[in-house]
């Protein structure tokens, strides 16, 4: 199977799962750091996520470890995963004050800019999974927000559609079956429309 972690990317794994490093990871396996960077490359390319934290959370969600307990947890993944929730926060924020403060004048204040490359699409699924009040709240800001950037729109099937209003950089529409995957998508799309615009 293509998709499935070789034993040593099991054993990087195991290690980034209970907070190492990966100089740490090298020297425990006697390897370069060098190789150990490309095994988590392979294991972030097999499971289609992007960053460290994405990789930690794709393992405990398929039940291939179980699930860590915070003190086990690197303080990084931590970090990434309390910024996601502030990031997505920033819904209730905006829709309480529509109209008088912009989407990213308030991502400008979480710092969204500065760490964008760690919050990736499944980290985001993952705590809009653990807090569907956000999800809701994104899908209407999504609703509200029909004039530029990104869209997601539901489908009488129960599709839900995701895609980008802009004419400068058509994109396909992408589909989903449950909302929490549409909606990481739309946001993570939405706030790098905004930081790069």
């Amino acid at each position: 199977m293509k998709n499935k972690l070789s034993d040593r990317e099991n054993r990087v794994l195991n290690m980034l799962l209970k907070g190492f490093e990966e100089i740490e990871i090298a020297e425990q396996m006697e390897l370069t750091a060098k190789t150990i960077k490309s095994d988590i490359e392979r294991i972030q390319d097999k499971w289609e996520v992007s960053s460290v934290a994405g990789v930690i959370v794709e393992a405990c969600v398929r039940g291939l470890l179980p699930a860590p307990i915070m003190s086990e947890l690197s303080p990084n993944t931590i970090a990434f995963t309390s910024d996601t929730l502030n990031i997505l926060q920033i819904s209730e924020k905006f829709l309480a004050k529509k109209n008088k403060m912009s989407l990213k004048k308030l991502l400008r204040r979480t710092a969204y800019f500065k760490m964008h490359l760690n919050i990736d699409e499944f980290l985001i699924k993952h705590v809009l999974s653990k807090n569907p009040q956000y999800r809701d709240l994104w899908l209407s800001i999504a609703e509200w927000n029909v004039d530029s950037g990104w869209f997601i729109c539901r489908e009488d099937s129960g599709i839900y559609l995701v895609g980008s209003l802009s004419m400068d950089d058509p994109v396909p529409v992408l589909e989903y079956a449950d909302a929490e995957s549409a909606c990481a998508v739309y946001i993570k799309r939405e706030l790098e429309y905004l930081r790069e615009g």
